[in-house]
């Protein structure tokens, strides 16, 4: 008789029958449930055409307020994009502002825009190659930080944020820019690469913000 090779499925199905139910905690299950709920109620309603090109306005009104609460920036909705996740708000910023000569990082002695993926403690060295640069692109994927670059109102037209919305990660392909002088260039642009980021994400997305407490 023959031995065939065993099949991987049975012994991780059953690996996984083992496994607690409770996988995940109470608000990240709640979360999923919104999101899901966001989602269904949106197709339900027939909203799968082109949404507004800069993004639904409660997502661009949500980005606002918590930039305003957690740093005071006194930032518009009409200064907000919604983009296809977080990767895309990152390619059109240095698409839209890098033309002009170097991408700089803030180790790197020139350039015309600087990449922070967090501002935390910077030395006074940092903020010194920060504010020779033309444009500064702010990544708040990494979580609270307790400054802002724009909060220095000499850098608040060359200071642009990008992001996630929280407990929902990237893989709902819903992320944001946020501010710069240049924005209208930016929001055009990405109109150009995708038309509109996904109404059914979006509304899912603004779903689970509206069940989520602030």
């Amino acid at each position: 008789m023959t031995d065939f090779p065993q099949h991987l499925l049975r012994p991780l199905a059953a690996r996984v029958a083992a496994l607690n139910e409770q996988l995940v905690s109470d608000d990240t299950y709640a979360a999923s449930v919104a999101l899901i709920e966001g989602a269904s109620a949106a197709l339900a309603a027939g909203k799968t055409k082109y949404a507004d090109r800069a993004g639904i306005p409660g997502l661009r009104q949500w980005v606002a307020a918590d930039l305003n609460r957690r740093y005071q920036l006194g930032m518009s909705a009409d200064a907000v994009t919604i983009t296809c996740g977080v990767e895309e708000a990152l390619f059109i910023a240095v698409t839209c502002l890098g033309h002009s000569g170097q991408v700089m990082f803030p180790l790197l002695p020139t350039g015309s825009l600087v990449y922070l993926p967090q501002w935390e403690s910077a030395s006074d060295d940092l903020l010194n190659r920060v504010d020779m640069a033309q444009h500064i692109i702010w990544d708040m994927r990494q979580g609270d930080a307790p400054n802002h670059p724009a909060q220095n109102p000499e850098r608040v037209a060359r200071t642009v944020s990008i992001g996630v919305f929280p407990a929902v990660g990237e893989g709902w392909r819903v992320g944001w820019l946020a501010g710069h002088a240049d924005h209208a260039q930016m929001r055009a642009y990405k109109q150009s690469l995708s038309i509109c980021t996904p109404s059914v994400s979006q509304w899912a997305v603004l779903a689970h913000l509206e069940a989520t407490p602030a």
